[in-house]
């Protein structure tokens, strides 16, 4: 039961070559506040289509989210523009500056 969580996260350097404006939702199905988060997520993200959306399953120990410095579920990574390395990590929407 994934609801939309990539099980298998991507190579950070697979991720560092992406174009464009990404955000990466690190989360997990079974968090409340991940699942309170998703509305919100979805909300910003139609008003910026151009935004990519990857939603990772992370848990303890998996690399990708270390990378990013993620050590709690419901933290999102705006990556490439206009904020790299921007963490939100409560179910508030994401502040139109920042996408």
């Amino acid at each position: 039961m994934d609801e939309g969580y990539e099980s298998a996260e991507p190579a950070r350097e697979d991720v560092d070559r992406l174009a464009g404006p990404t955000l990466l939702e690190f989360g997990t199905p079974w968090c409340g506040w991940c699942r309170a988060a998703g509305p919100h997520i979805a909300a910003a993200l139609a008003e910026h289509p151009r935004v990519r959306h990857v939603r990772i399953h992370d848990a303890k120990g998996r690399p990708l989210g270390r990378s990013f410095g993620v050590h709690s579920a419901e933290t999102e990574r705006v990556a490439r523009a206009p904020a790299p390395g921007v963490a939100r990590s409560d179910p508030r929407p994401v502040p139109p500056d920042l996408v």
